[in-house]
């Protein structure tokens, strides 16, 4: 250990209280938890700690990780275990980290620099022993243990927050180090289960295997674990963790005493786990046996385009006079009037009559089931929508219709892309809401029923929408114009949105000339604080993805998202020039519990786009669609007709100007 190291301090981390440890068992298990927005890693033995971080006493963002361990209770006096010192610095001067050590000597060395270091100096305090462990012999655990391997964050160095990890994953050891963290080898040993048989015979294995045309694939977001029972003690249950290091989350499920498999369902597409099985001798499973982790891997997600064939030409067009920006939505439970279950497609009509350009509305009679069948067809409404194409070329763009709930007016907030408000006639975000409650086709505060004119979209006409987000000169500081945009909420809560902040918006952007950096272009993140839209941003200058055009957000439940869009990286553009090019389509996710509020998708919680999973699209045929065609999809949207992840839509505009409509194969 580089004494220097540790004496940096963190500005920001967590410090939870240390309690006296008291356990019957000499096995236990050290838990570890990681905080994306901090990069920082920690472990503790003490079960009511963990209780406590679980349940945000240190701060919103820890997760579990599911690299835990096991050791000896800090009283272990058999075998070769040693006691194991715990430090902490403190929140201020710091360092505000924790530190273990088997070391005795490393131990006695920081106890007596405490004593001689003032407490208004950066100082490792000395909080007692954690727990007990065996040490290595030159380096190697003996049979029968696991070596701990420890990491330093090269934060001295970095100018960083000081951290430590121990970990007993040799890949996550040689992930950190590439990734600049200096590995400090084994510095401990594990005893490699606990006095109780672990389940043996575990594997992870695809769930729903199929192919279509010449393409296997399994289930994007379920893996199935298998195993045999141990011999040798009744289980009362099997605990089940799997976890991932892409955004380092971790998922838990339990099974019954006579289970001999589980699925795991909730992971993410084309994403590897580490699957740690433990049969629980108890309800509370404070006495188990945890077999070795094993990993698994998820497919990455299959879209069919309908129709027939394997061209656009051939593919199904889902309502007879489409363009492009087309939008979906399905009416949840307690719609009334007939509406419980039908959707509704909002979408730019056909170029052939431009008095129609803007929003048309299109809906279904019937309700929605998981036949594709049942949402491949719209019939187009008349006499209503928004379409305008004013006196100074302004028109109305991308849109997207958000059922409100009875406390917000049971009626539709129709947003939508707009550039004929406001200062400088700068392309803003704005909304309408319905003048019919919950059909939704009339957005006209007048005696019409289409809102069409200069007039009803001015200031104070029948017409004239509330913006939501805009530009510099509408005061959104570092914006130049937003544009085509998506709001998530959490809809598999309630189909309709009551308000509640939390919401966010997924808006493409360019910055305010002058005050941000010139080559800022891309998608931007907006946060709903319950009362007005706040953009994301650092030091007045927008958060945002570069390379990234369309996004469409898509509840997973809880806090988790995910994201698709299109990639617009100019590496992969390898189309003519003389045809659109939105780019390839991938995914990312995000949870809410990575930083800051739990309770909300901030900017923070998404992976980075080095994350993102690929798209496989099948033409009707089975076929695989070449990237080129893949490619020139735009103005996509991804929803669930039957308010479920089991069963998703999209829709998406093609080469040939019009709506056409895939589906998921393997949710």
């Amino acid at each position: 250990m580089k004494l220097q190291k540790i004496w940096l301090p963190c500005v920001a981390g967590m410090w939870v209280g240390i309690t006296p440890m008291a356990y019957a068992l000499d096995s236990i298990t050290v838990y570890e938890f990681y905080h994306a927005g901090l990069d920082h890693y920690f472990r503790t033995a003490d079960t009511g700690e963990a209780a406590a971080i679980d349940n945000g006493a240190a701060g919103q963002g820890w997760s579990r990780t599911g690299d835990d361990f096991l050791a000896y209770s800090a009283t272990a006096t058999s075998g070769n275990a040693v006691p194991v010192c715990r430090f902490y610095g403190s929140m201020s001067p710091g360092p505000n980290s924790h530190f273990y050590t088997a070391s005795q000597e490393e131990c006695d060395s920081l106890k007596a620099l405490q004593l001689i270091t003032p407490d208004s100096e950066k100082r490792w305090n000395y909080e007692g022993l954690a727990f007990a462990i065996a040490l290595p012999a030159t380096g190697v655990c003996p049979s029968g243990y696991t070596s701990i391997y420890r990491l330093y964050n090269n934060g001295f160095s970095r100018g960083e927050d000081s951290n430590h990890r121990y970990t007993s994953l040799t890949g996550e050891y040689q992930r950190l180090q590439s990734a600049g963290w200096d590995g400090e080898g084994v510095v401990m040993c594990s005893p490699s289960s606990s006095s109780l048989s672990p389940p043996v015979n575990v594997a992870v294995t695809n769930a729903g295997s199929q192919t279509v045309g010449s393409s296997t694939f399994s289930s994007s977001t379920q893996l199935v674990v298998s195993w045999a029972a141990p011999t040798d003690y009744t289980v009362d249950h099997y605990a089940i963790s799997a976890s991932e290091t892409v955004g380092n989350t971790s998922l838990s499920y339990s099974a019954a005493a006579s289970g001999t498999s589980a699925t795991l369902t909730g992971l993410k597409s084309g994403t590897s786990y580490s699957v740690v099985v433990s049969a629980c001798k108890d309800a509370a499973c404070a006495e188990a046996g945890s077999a070795a982790a094993v990993s698994g891997t998820t497919s990455e997600e299959y879209w069919q385009i309908q129709g027939t064939g394997n061209t656009w030409n051939t593919a199904m067009e889902v309502i007879s006079d489409s363009n492009t920006k087309a939008w979906a939505f399905v009416y949840g439970p307690g719609a009334g009037g007939g509406l419980d279950g039908t959707a509704k497609l909002f979408y730019d009509p056909d170029f052939s009559d431009p008095a129609q350009k803007g929003v048309k509305i299109g809906y279904t009679t019937s309700a929605a089931t998981i036949n594709p069948s049942s949402v491949s067809s719209f019939a187009p409404a008349t006499g209503y929508g928004l379409r305008y194409k004013g006196s100074n070329n302004y028109e109305l763009a991308t849109s997207q219709p958000v059922p409100l709930s009875s406390a917000m007016g049971s009626k539709i907030r129709l947003f939508f892309e707009f550039s004929y408000i406001g200062p400088g006639n700068k392309v803003g975000i704005y909304y309408l809401d319905s003048q019919d409650g919950y059909t939704g086709l009339d957005y006209n505060r007048g005696s019409a029923t289409v809102c069409s004119t200069d007039a009803e979209f001015a200031v104070g006409g029948d017409c004239a929408p509330t913006l939501a987000v805009g530009s510099s000169s509408q005061e959104f500081t570092g914006i130049d114009s937003a544009r085509q945009f998506k709001i998530g909420y959490p809809i598999l809560n309630d189909w309709s949105w009551d308000g509640d902040a939390g919401t966010f918006m997924l808006f493409s952007m360019n910055t305010a000339a002058g005050a941000c950096a010139s080559d800022i272009s891309g998608v931007g993140h907006a946060q709903w604080n319950g009362s007005a839209w706040t953009i994301s941003n650092t030091a007045g200058c927008p958060k945002y993805w570069k390379n990234m055009q369309a996004p469409v957000p898509i509840h997973l439940g809880g806090v988790r998202y995910k994201m698709y869009y299109g990639n617009t990286n100019p590496d992969d553009a390898t189309c003519t020039a003389s045809s659109p090019v939105p780019g390839t389509k991938k995914v990312l996710y995000a949870d809410g519990a990575i930083s800051g509020n739990a309770t909300t998708v901030e900017y923070e919680d998404w992976e980075t786009m080095a994350s993102q999973r690929d798209i496989t699209f099948l033409w009707p045929d089975g076929t695989e669609v070449d990237s080129c065609s893949e490619k020139k999809m735009d103005d996509f949207v991804v929803y669930m007709p039957t308010l479920s992840t089991d069963f998703q839509v999209m829709y998406m505009v093609n080469e040939n100007l019009w709506v056409a409509m895939a589906v998921l194969l393997n949710p």
